[in-house]
This record gives C-alpha cells, sequence and structure tokens, in this order.
C-alpha cells in the first residue's frame, strides 16, 4: 500500500501541469511561462556581460588609458572646445555665436542688395515707360530727363539708353539743327537695328515733312501701325493734312491724337484748332477756354480765343483775351515756357501765302493792331489809336511790317464775310490805319 501511494507521487510530480491540476486556467499557465522565460533571459546576460568585461579588460594600465580615451575623443574635443570658445569669449569677448551672427548678417545683406537691384530695376523701367509715353506726345525734352533718371537708377539699362540716344535725335530734330541727309541716314540705319520702334519712324516722318509730304505721311502711319497710341504721329499726319487744306483729315487726326493725351496742353490746342478750320466755332471755343482754365499759361490759347470772339461777333470778350496775350507776350517768365515756343502761322486764302511770326516783337505788333481793330469795331476811336501807335512804336523788319498789314486785311474781310453788319466800321478801320 506505501510503495503505491510515493509510486504515485512521483509519478505526478512529473506529469504536466495540464494533467496534474487541469482546473487552473489559461492566462495563469502564460504568465507563469512568461515569467519563467524572463528569469532565464536575466541570468544569461548577466553572466554573458561579465563574461565580456573579463574577456576586453585592459592587461596594463597604459592600455585602459589609450582604449579610454579612444573611446571617449569626440567628448574630450568638444569639451576641449567649449573651454577655448569661453576663454576667448572673456579674454577677447569674443562671443561663441559671432561666426553665426557674421553669417547671418552677411546673408542678410546679401538679400538686402538683391532687394535693391530689383527695386532699382523696377523703377528704371518706371522711368523708362513714362519717357516712352513722352516721346508719344513728342515731348522730347522731357523724355529725355525721364530716360537720364532710369540710368541713374539703372545704368545698364539699355532701353533707357536707346531713349536717351533718341530724344537727342528728335530734339535736333524739333529744333532744326541738323543736317536732313544725315539725320535721315542715321535713322534709317537705326531702323534697320530696330525696324518696330515706333518712334523712329515718327521722326523720319518729321524730316520728310519738310520736302516730301506723302512719304511724311507714310512714315507716321507706320508709327501708328506698331504702336496706334503714338499721338505724335497722329498729330504729325493733322499737321501735313492742314496744309494740304484737307481739313476733314486733320480735325480726324487731331482729335486722335487729343483722345490718346488729353493732358497734353499742346494736343487740345490742335484739336481746337482743327474745330477752328472746319468752322465749328463753338466748339472751338469751348476747346481754347478749357485749356485757359486747366493750364492758364498756355498763352496761345489767348489768342485764338480772341481771334474766335472777334469773328462771332463778341467784340468785348475778343478785346480782353488780346490784352491778356499781350501780357504773356511780355511776361519773359510766361514767354519763356517750352509750351509758349514756335511761331506763329496764319493762312490768307487758298492763293495766298500764310504769314509767320516769328519774333516776340513781330507778335507784340501784330497784337497791338488786332486789340485797335476790336476796339474801334466797339466804338472806341482814340483807345484803338493809343494801340495803333504802340505797335508802330516796335522796330520790325520792313518786310515782315507788311506781312502783317497783309495779314490785316485778310482778317477784315472775313470778318465783313461773317459778320456783316460791322462791315462799314471794318473798312474806316482799314481806310484809317491800314
Amino acid at each position: 500500500m506505501n510503495v503505491n501511494q510515493e509510486t504515485m507521487s512521483a509519478s505526478r510530480d512529473d506529469l504536466p501541469q495540464e494533467i496534474y491540476d487541469p482546473v487552473r486556467t489559461n492566462p495563469e499557465r502564460v504568465e507563469e511561462t512568461t515569467q519563467a522565460i524572463r528569469q532565464v533571459v536575466e541570468s544569461a546576460s548577466n553572466q554573458f556581460w561579465e563574461a565580456n568585461v573579463r574577456a576586453t579588460k585592459p592587461k596594463s594600465r597604459l592600455i585602459g588609458t589609450l582604449t579610454f580615451v579612444a573611446s571617449t575623443w569626440v567628448v574630450f574635443f568638444a569639451v576641449i572646445t567649449l573651454f577655448t570658445l569661453l576663454m576667448g569669449w572673456i579674454l577677447y569677448g569674443t562671443s561663441p555665436l559671432h561666426s553665426l551672427e557674421r553669417i547671418a548678417h552677411e546673408q542678410a545683406q546679401e538679400q538686402r542688395e538683391q532687394a535693391q537691384v530689383g527695386a532699382k530695376k523696377e523703377m528704371g523701367a518706371y522711368y523708362v515707360d513714362l519717357g516712352n509715353s513722352l516721346l508719344n506726345v513728342g515731348q522730347a525734352k522731357a523724355a529725355r530727363a525721364e530716360f537720364e533718371k532710369a540710368l541713374e537708377v539703372d545704368p545698364l539699362n539699355t532701353e533707357a539708353q536707346e531713349g536717351s540716344l533718341q530724344s537727342d535725335l528728335f530734339m535736333s530734330i524739333e529744333e532744326m539743327d541738323y543736317d536732313p541727309g544725315v539725320t535721315e541716314q542715321k535713322l534709317k540705319e537705326l531702323l534697320e537695328r530696330y525696324p518696330r520702334d515706333t518712334q523712329l519712324w515718327a521722326f523720319l516722318g518729321v524730316v520728310f515733312s519738310y520736302y516730301d509730304t506723302e512719304q511724311a505721311l507714310k512714315d507716321f502711319q507706320k508709327a501708328v501701325e506698331i504702336n496706334p497710341n503714338n499721338a505724335f504721329a497722329y498729330s504729325g499726319m493733322a499737321s501735313l493734312y492742314y496744309d494740304q487744306g484737307k481739313y476733314d483729315k486733320n480735325l480726324e487726326m487731331a482729335e486722335k491724337a487729343y483722345d490718346l493725351a488729353p493732358w497734353d496742353s499742346s494736343l487740345q490746342h490742335n484739336y481746337a484748332n482743327a474745330l477752328y478750320a472746319e468752322e465749328r466755332y463753338q466748339d472751338a471755343i469751348t476747346e481754347y477756354e478749357d485749356l485757359t482754365y486747366w493750364d492758364p499759361q498756355h498763352m496761345w490759347a489767348y489768342h485764338d480765343l480772341a481771334q474766335l470772339y472777334r469773328l462771332t461777333g463778341d467784340l468785348d470778350s475778343a478785346q480782353w483775351y488780346y490784352e491778356q496775350f499781350i501780357a504773356m507776350l511780355e511776361d519773359e517768365e510766361v514767354d519763356s515756357l517750352e509750351k509758349n515756343q514756335g511761331a506763329m502761322t496764319f493762312t490768307t486764302g487758298p492763293d495766298s501765302y500764310p504769314v509767320y511770326l516769328y519774333e516776340n516783337p513781330e507778335m507784340r505788333y501784330y497784337t497791338y493792331y488786332s486789340i485797335a481793330l476790336a476796339a474801334y469795331l466797339r466804338g472806341h476811336t482814340e483807345e484803338a489809336e493809343s494801340y495803333v501807335s504802340k505797335a508802330e512804336d516796335i522796330q520790325i523788319d520792313p518786310y515782315v511790317e507788311s506781312e502783317i498789314k497783309r495779314l490785316m486785311e485778310y482778317d477784315i474781310t472775313l470778318l465783313e464775310e461773317k459778320q456783316q453788319d460791322l462791315k462799314a466800321k471794318a473798312d474806316c478801320f482799314r481806310d484809317t490805319f491800314l
């Protein structure tokens, strides 16, 4: 009985838990297994590291030191570097971040320089656009100033360089200070390089306008084909059509030029003149008066208003505008303005040559006679005589004097056609003073 019990006990110890204790749960069995594995791994790891230390332990102190230094050289170098930086900071005031600050400063400076270069190019392009706009209305001197500003901010701006050269060329053309053959050749050579340059075609039209009207018209038309906003070319065509007596075409071109640049007083004046030539007197008066309101120093508008008011019978207004025009001619500051430069040109009928007045004394001579006529028609005989005396006190060339008298004859004839009730007084003025 005892033997069997011992045997049974031993056999039970050798059996797996599943058999020995079938009532234990699966989670409990998993937990026990995991703990057993962890204990085995920990025991094996400790044994491994103890063995590794014994195997790698240096055989002498020197070898151990070298091994330590070799294994810690990065840390050692970092400590030395940090120590050096701290000593430099303490002894010389050199911050460890100085290099980084210098690099950051150089990068910021480079960015600022790049931004400045970009801003200069943008400003240069702005001045170039403005210069081209001024060339489009024939303002060569003002355009040149804008191109020079562009070159100041951006010396390598090729468009500004080209525009400046064009302005100089046009200024010489405008001032008649050039050899036509030489200038024409220069323009043609430039056109070979820049065949789509609208300004060069317009300048060539100006050169030809003095001796080949048809070629000049072709050049102006080429200019507006390339750039329909070239007001100067339209204005050039308007002048040619006026000289040909084609007043309808003159008005058409003058209006196009004015529509493109209504801020330009000269173009508005030309448009008003075209209305005048087409005998649209009230429309012309409206344009002239508007011009005197926003540009009160544009003296030509005052003279043309005086002429129109006299022609339409408003003698009081005519005399007032003549007097304003005289005052401007006698004001050196106003008379010297660029917009007030140039000659006065007057037609004297389809079968007669125009009258040209180039000098200030000649203009004043004619204007004094014009005021005298207006005063005489108003019944102010003594006042008329005083103005005639002022005219005669001005010394001018005898030929020019005779031309002005011829012009006055034409003015009186035209006035008599438009204002027949003034014919008797006008005839009397002619007989008395001319």
